[in-house]
């Protein structure tokens, strides 16, 4: 059995950057963090604690905070 970690904190509570970057698309993702573009896809459709991204129509964006947020979950 999995335990799933939940962040009660709400988007306008996370840090805000002062200086705002843009969203990243899954390929700048990868460069990033030195990774192939299909294990980001797999990163977004892992059944617990996926990356979290945003679709618009065909286009992919991931926010840099969640990014970042999520990767230290997960990997660090």
């Amino acid at each position: 059995m999995a335990l799933e970690v939940i962040d009660f904190k709400s988007k306008k509570d996370r840090k805000v950057n002062s200086k705002k970057i843009p969203p990243l698309k899954a390929i700048e993702v990868a460069k990033r963090k030195n990774v192939s573009a299909a294990t980001v896809t797999r990163w977004m459709k892992r059944e617990i604690d996926p990356l979290p991204a945003k679709r618009n129509g065909g286009l992919v964006r991931i926010e840099v905070d969640d990014l970042e947020e999520w990767y230290e979950r997960n990997f660090i």
